[in-house]
């Protein structure tokens, strides 16, 4: 499998496991150790041990869409996916957004490094 196929990849499994009831095992497992995410307010920017911690709290996310994903590799072990998808958590109104999120290899396992939420 592609690299830019496995970063498509591990980005759905993303949105699945935020679908379930332990939606922050996936940033528990992928998220780097200085891993940065820019989202929407209150929130702004989080390091790991922020995004694991308000994940853990946050309702999953019932419905998602998302919508002509497209991967850029940035070097042989690293790339970044970007794509719109619209989005509904349990008990909130939904919406969308631009996604974008830079995935890195490190001892042969692909690792989020950054993820970005911009509301449209």
């Amino acid at each position: 499998m592609s690299l830019e196929e496995q970063i498509l990849e591990v980005e759905l499994e993303q949105w699945k496991i935020l679908s379930s009831d332990d939606g922050a095992a996936f940033y528990r497992d992928r998220l780097l150790k200085d891993a940065l995410m820019a989202v929407p307010a209150p929130h702004g920017i989080m390091d790991r041990d922020t995004v694991v911690s308000e994940v853990t709290g946050a309702p999953p996310i019932v419905e998602y869409e998302l919508f002509d994903p497209k991967v850029v590799l940035l070097t042989p072990d690293s790339g970044v996916i970007v794509y719109s998808m619209w989005q509904r958590r349990k008990g909130q109104e939904g919406f969308k957004a631009a996604i974008s999120s830079v995935y890195t290899v490190q001892d042969g396992e692909l690792y989020m490094a950054y993820h970005q939420q911009t509301r449209l």
